[in-house]
């Protein structure tokens, strides 16, 4: 299963019922924008701490995004990584690894 798989079904499965129906959409536009073009198509299985490091770094230099937005996105892939560890998708949690 790709990431950007993943992500959306993780939202639309585990996070309807336990997200703000206004934090969905904007879950749905940091996928959108900031995870499915750099890393979506990567595998899940796949995904390591250096992958997720290296898009976070990416993303505060060459897009200027805040570092707010970044906690945010942070927040966002560990609640879902978090789910996949537990559904055994995963072994372990990337985002526990990363420095913001």
């Amino acid at each position: 299963m790709t990431i950007e798989k993943w992500f959306y079904l993780w939202l639309k499965e585990y996070g309807d019922g336990d997200i703000k129906k206004s934090t969905v959409g904007i879950y749905d536009g940091y996928i959108r924008n900031y995870i499915s073009p750099k890393i979506g198509k990567m595998e899940l299985s796949d995904l390591t701490a250096q992958k997720l490091q290296q898009l976070y770094d990416e993303e505060l230099i060459q897009n200027k995004i805040s570092a707010k937005t970044l906690r945010n996105i942070n927040s966002m892939i560990h609640r879902s990584l978090k789910k996949a560890v537990r559904l055994e998708k995963k072994e372990k949690n990337p985002s526990d690894y990363v420095e913001l």
